[in-house]
């Protein structure tokens, strides 16, 4: 039997090498991808003058008063005609104006491009880091797939709003479902509590999630569905405007689910029509259709991180034949389905 073994100075040449690939895998290309996406929206801002959005004004505003006025709960007396008039007041993007705070009062409206510009890094980075977690091939070209699916994502990731913040979170919240921490969920729902009125969407998820592992294993998981209730829960009481908040978002969303017997609201609260949709979004569908296809390729089933990401994907897509501004939703988690049905 051969046992020679390599010269001392051949392993010892192998090793920094192998060292020094390891940390380019480990720091450099995250670093790399949340650069990349950063480099995309800020560029993207920068290209206009103010900002994409007229709600955008206002949240910047919002977060400028926080600094000036030094306190959490702010007065706005600027909206009297509103359900933000000045005696019910509710800042129910808390967490985002407080992100966005410091920032408007640095730099202003450019200070806040470069704030928005972080989070869609952030995006991105999350977006890679669940696909490598869950060992999918080819993560950084389906993470690529993000700016090219849908340019009404694109355009929504940009404004001024909470919606890329409140993807931001949910990808985090996949990453916490598929590692089985479940006891973080309680303060990222609180976190998203804070965000917005669409933490709706977090025990959503979790239900969506529990249902898989029973479809996919016969096995009963409660822990995520009751941290991230009590999570809200917390959310919604531990918070400056309390009482008064828990009143705003009845109302808030009664407006919303009632869209055909109620005052009119904004036009992003209704649907797209198809060719419109198909024209703006035909790479969110060709992805969530291909995922589609994948089973049938292959011998065995979906797994309980596949069904999770496909029963998503269907839920956002619902919500976006419901309204147009879910259309921050559909597309990301699409993607995300696609190439883990694949990528694995």
């Amino acid at each position: 039997m051969d046992t020679t073994f390599p010269p001392p100075h051949t392993i010892s040449s192998i090793v920094p090498r192998l060292q020094w690939r390891s940390a380019v895998a480990k720091y450099l290309y995250p670093a790399m991808i949340f650069t990349g996406g950063f480099l995309v929206a800020f560029l993207l801002l920068s290209l206009i003058p103010g900002f994409v959005g007229t709600d955008d004004y206002y949240h910047s505003r919002i977060a400028g008063q926080i600094m000036e006025q030094g306190s959490l709960r702010v007065d706005f007396p600027w909206l009297p005609l509103t359900i933000l008039g000045e005696q019910a007041f509710v800042d129910h993007h808390l967490l985002y104006h407080l992100y966005l705070a410091p920032w408007m009062q640095w730099g202003g409206i450019a200070a806040v491009k470069v704030a928005q510009s972080l989070i869609f890094g952030a995006i991105a980075l999350s977006f890679w880091s669940l696909l490598r977690d869950l060992q999918v091939r080819y993560a950084l070209i389906w993470t690529l797939g993000i700016v090219a699916v849908s340019s009404p994502f694109l355009y929504r990731m940009l404004m001024i709003r909470t919606q890329a913040a409140a993807v931001l979170l949910l990808l985090w919240m996949l990453h916490l479902l598929f590692r089985e921490r479940y006891r973080w969920l309680v303060p990222l729902a609180f976190a998203f509590t804070w965000l917005y009125n669409g933490f709706i969407l977090m025990p959503a998820i979790a239900v969506l999630y529990a249902a898989s592992v029973w479809v996919s294993e016969r096995r009963i998981v409660w822990k995520p569905i009751l941290y991230v209730v009590l999570g809200i829960l917390l959310g919604l009481v531990i918070n400056p405007y309390f009482p008064q908040n828990i009143a705003f978002i009845l109302d808030h969303l009664g407006e919303k689910v009632d869209i055909a017997g109620s005052v009119r609201v904004g036009s992003e609260w209704y649907p797209y029509d198809t060719v419109q949709l198909l024209d703006h979004s035909l790479g969110a569908f060709l992805a969530l259709g291909i995922g589609l296809l994948a089973g049938t390729f292959r011998k065995v089933g979906r797994d309980h991180i596949e069904t999770t990401l496909l029963l998503v994907a269907l839920l956002t897509l619902f919500m976006l034949f419901q309204s147009r501004r879910f259309i921050e939703y559909f597309p990301i988690f699409a993607l995300l389905f696609c190439a883990v049905a694949w990528g694995r």
